[in-house]
């Protein structure tokens, strides 16, 4: 039965052969042609291919002569015409596969994300204001990517990550030989030279964080670094170093900076025990500079601060104050001016010394003052022998004869001693004495062995020439002692005094000392003792 056409229409009840031709518009070599395998070919010179909802919603599909392909979507709003690629209804994959990828938003480049894979990876983000001006992602050998900011013209390439939550970084390693393995590295270098007047301020790590720009109800509670390490303590060894910080080089090297403001519950720096968190230590500077060091124990007060210096320990006090305090109470107070230093002790002093115990003052002079200013360790000293000389003691005797002046009678007849706080001293002499005719005796004491009166309490006074005796003719020895008192010394300078004699006529007195059998004569003694600031002189 004969099917009805219309003109110029075809019904095809067997497949077309088209013999290498074309289905065309006009009859020339071009639009649509199908190879003998299937394979179909849309040949023009400008639109290959287009997809219309109507005139003004379409899509076209262009070769250029040297092959490049181009898409395009138009649309009654431009803004709406989008390309959309759904391989398995979203669950396949959609590849591309070339060397470079470019995504342009206008023909000027600008605001362009290119994809490069003809070398190792690399995505190129473009600026919307300055082609020069990209961030670059690639990834290299092994893995190792890196993400790059460029301003072509300046530094202001900035990277910002702003995170609706968490910024984790998971660094793990698998590392089983020798080697350093890091969770992030900062490498900042400076490469350019500041100019002359120029002040440029270089922070690897700037960490800013901000709880004040509402009003909370609740409990905040910041941390800045939360550095948490832990080992187990297997291997051979496990050594861990919270922060390492090192400053070389520079005219000013400062290790580490706290800034904390000077509060009751402030402080700079808190020192836990791991064992035992109860029991720390706080260091904390307040705004007048007054630096201090609390230790804190959950149990009785044996929270000690210990000092192991190998080297000395020097306590520079430009206030010229040193306090040692119990429980906020000063019981010491080191009080340092480089001339009149003294220390101030609230209750007893005991001083416990294993062994002996030295004041060795340079000036020799020594005060106690009670109660004031007023010096009473003079009286203390009172009593004291400073001087002690012991000639021929068990030795064999020796003497002299007196002569007609004053002269000092053995080189060794001296006493060597050290003033008091007092100024005064008491003189003793002993010796034997036997006289062949009754004459008079006296002695002097002399500043030199050539016989000079002393100076005291006069230049070359003669007041310490005393005649002391008129010794009788008997044939026996006499023991002759006598004393002096001297005031107007100075304190703590040293002093040697020789003893000076002189007969009523020479060659009738003589001085006997020492001896080595009994019956012999004493040892000559010669002492200096100290006397009290206040002596009865009338």
């Amino acid at each position: 039965m004969a099917t009805k056409l219309t003109r110029d229409h075809h019904l095809l009840s067997r497949n077309l052969k088209l013999n290498g031709n074309y289905i065309s518009n006009d009859g020339d070599d071009e639009g649509i042609s199908i190879a003998n395998d299937g394979d179909v070919t849309m040949t023009s010179n400008d639109t290959h291919l287009k997809l219309a909802y109507d005139g003004s919603n379409h899509t076209t599909m262009a070769i250029a002569s040297n092959g490049a392909a181009t898409i395009t979507a138009t649309g009654g709003t431009q803004s709406n015409a989008d390309i959309g690629f759904l391989a398995g209804d979203g669950a396949g994959a959609v590849e591309f596969k070339c060397n470079t990828a470019t995504f342009y938003k206008s023909a000027t480049g600008l605001q362009s994300i290119a994809m490069n894979v003809s070398g190792e990876p690399l995505m190129i983000f473009n600026s919307s204001a300055d082609g020069g001006d990209d961030l670059r992602i690639g990834v290299g050998a092994a893995g190792a990517s890196n993400i790059t900011t460029i301003d072509d013209d300046g530094e202001a390439a900035d990277l910002t990550l702003n995170i609706d939550g968490d910024t984790i970084i998971n660094r793990d390693t698998a590392r089983t030989t020798s080697g350093t393995v890091k969770g992030l590295h900062i490498d900042y270098d400076h490469t350019g030279i500041s100019a002359s007047g120029q002040s440029i301020v270089a922070i690897g790590l700037d960490l800013d964080m901000n709880c004040e720009t509402v009003t909370h109800v609740g409990t905040v509670k910041q941390t800045g670094i939360d550095l948490d390490m832990v080992a187990a303590g297997d291997g051979a060894l496990q050594e861990q170093v919270g922060l390492d910080i090192k400053c070389t080089g520079g005219d000013y090297n400062r290790g580490l900076r706290i800034e904390v403001p000077d509060g009751n519950n402030d402080y700079h720096i808190l020192l836990v025990a791991a064992d035992d968190t109860s029991e720390y230590a706080k260091i904390r500077l307040a705004e007048t500079g007054d630096l201090t060091i609390e230790t804190v124990g959950d149990d009785t007060t044996d929270s000690d601060l210990t000092l192991d210096v190998d080297g000395d320990i020097v306590l520079d006090a430009d206030g010229g104050n040193i306090y040692f305090k119990d429980n906020g109470t000063t019981y010491i107070d080191f009080q340092v001016d480089g001339s009149n230093d003294k220390m101030a002790v609230t209750g007893a002093l005991t001083i416990d010394a294993s062994d002996k115990i030295v004041l060795d003052s340079a000036s020799g002079g020594f005060e106690m003052h009670g109660a004031g200013t007023t010096a009473k360790f003079a009286d203390m000293y009172a009593g004291m022998i400073l001087g002690y000389t012991a000639i021929n003691i068990d030795a064999t005797q020796e003497s002299y004869a007196v002569t007609g002046s004053l002269a000092v009678t053995d080189a060794n007849h001296k006493v060597i001693f050290v003033a008091p706080p007092s100024g005064k001293v008491e003189i003793f002499v002993s010796f034997s004495a036997i006289a062949i005719a009754q004459r008079w005796l006296k002695l002097g004491l002399s500043n030199n062995a050539t016989y000079q009166a002393i100076q005291f309490p006069n230049l070359g006074d003669p007041t310490n020439e005393h005649t002391i005796i008129d010794l009788p003719v008997d044939g026996y020895a006499r023991v002759i002692t006598h004393n002096w008192v001297v005031e107007g010394l100075t304190a703590g300078t040293e002093y040697t005094w020789y003893l000076g004699a002189q007969a009523e006529q020479a060659a009738r007195i003589t001085m006997w000392w020492g001896g080595t059998a009994s019956g012999r004569y004493a040892p000559f003694i010669m002492k200096a003792t100290a006397l009290p600031a206040t002596i009865t002189t009338e």
